[in-house]
């Protein structure tokens, strides 16, 4: 599969994003496997992120590992690399029923309600997490 990671993210279009992307042992993808942070390894970690078309604010991006369950975090490109201090865009589950990774934009505000790409509903809670 394809564009597991999807974020609808207006006003980052233009910018550079990346995913980075964890198991629920909180081991990063380091770009061959999970394995555990290590700062001085930041560079491999981050996961290609490309907005369709030139203008439209929506970024996807694969998971290298869409069978293990755990999150997703998508940051904004400050500098030249990615980096630790980079500022994040939006974060999500990995939903391994559904073989999709629903990435909500930071700034969702509680209540509001999502449609994935599946076609199911779910509403934004107090922490900005998808609850269902």
């Amino acid at each position: 599969m394809a564009n597991e990671f999807q974020l609808s993210a207006p006003a980052y279009s233009g910018e550079t994003l990346y995913a980075l992307r964890r198991n629920l042992a909180a081991q990063i993808w380091d770009g061959a496997a999970f394995a555990n942070y290590v700062t001085a390894n930041y560079a491999t970690y981050p996961i290609t992120m490309t907005e369709q078309g030139t203008g439209s604010g929506y970024f996807v991006g694969t998971d290298p590992a869409p069978t293990v369950p755990g999150t997703v975090v998508v940051k904004v490109q400050a500098g030249e690399a990615p980096a630790e201090t980079d500022a994040d865009a939006g974060d999500g589950d990995v939903d391994t029923t559904l073989v999709r990774a629903a990435v909500y934009d930071t700034a969702a505000r509680t209540g509001s309600v999502i449609t994935l790409s599946n076609g199911a509903t779910q509403t934004i809670g107090d922490a900005g997490r998808a609850t269902t």
